[in-house]
């Protein structure tokens, strides 16, 4: 909720933009995933993609999460390395920015 009547659900069918889900990459991610997908094609919002953020250096489930979620949502999946400084966390996030949009982030 963002305020007593009105949830995130709300503002981003008022905004009109396709959302980007993010997900943390760990035990219980694809339950979280698959049902805030569901959740939000039932109220008519257009997914861009969903983002698999890791948790850790090596995500032990990583790949049987990320192919779960890919066979049951049918949506573009991308991947969020866990980072260990704040210039890696900025190029993960102008990667998947620039494959979102298609082009290189200025």
């Amino acid at each position: 909720p963002i305020s007593p009547s009105q949830t995130i659900a709300n503002l981003a069918i008022g905004l009109g933009y396709p959302l980007l889900i993010v997900a943390a990459d760990k035990l219980g991610s694809i339950n979280h995933a698959l049902l805030t997908v569901e959740a939000a094609r039932q109220r008519g919002l257009a997914i861009a993609a969903l983002v698999l953020s890791a948790q850790d250096e090596a995500p032990s489930q990583h790949w049987q999460n990320r192919q779960q979620i890919q066979q049951h949502a049918d949506l573009k999946i991308l991947d969020m390395p866990f980072c260990t400084s704040d210039s890696a966390f900025a190029a993960a996030g102008d990667a998947i920015l620039e494959h979102l949009l298609g082009e290189p982030r200025a």
